[in-house]
């Protein structure tokens, strides 16, 4: 799937894979490819972003969450790789 974490200032990330584990107002949430439609409250925490071996964390503040099947876009108000 298609994930995508973009701030006011720019597109942080965006490339493809195959979990995304975010924190919501209402806990932890993971994603994967074909999950129902979602739309969330960001919650400050940590957004980790799985393909494969592979894992890429970043820290975010608030913001929110949309997820439509074969994509996953995070908005945050400021958020960074770690």
């Amino acid at each position: 799937m298609i994930v995508e974490i973009v701030t006011p200032e720019k597109v942080l990330f965006q490339s493809e894979g195959e979990m995304v584990v975010c924190r919501t107002t209402n806990g932890d949430v993971a994603f994967l490819e074909g999950h129902e439609p979602f739309l969330g409250l960001l919650a400050p925490g940590q957004i980790r972003v799985v393909n494969g071996e592979e894992e890429i964390s970043f820290e975010c503040s608030t913001g929110f969450v949309e997820v439509n099947g074969h994509e996953v876009r995070i908005i945050s108000d400021d958020a960074k790789a770690v």
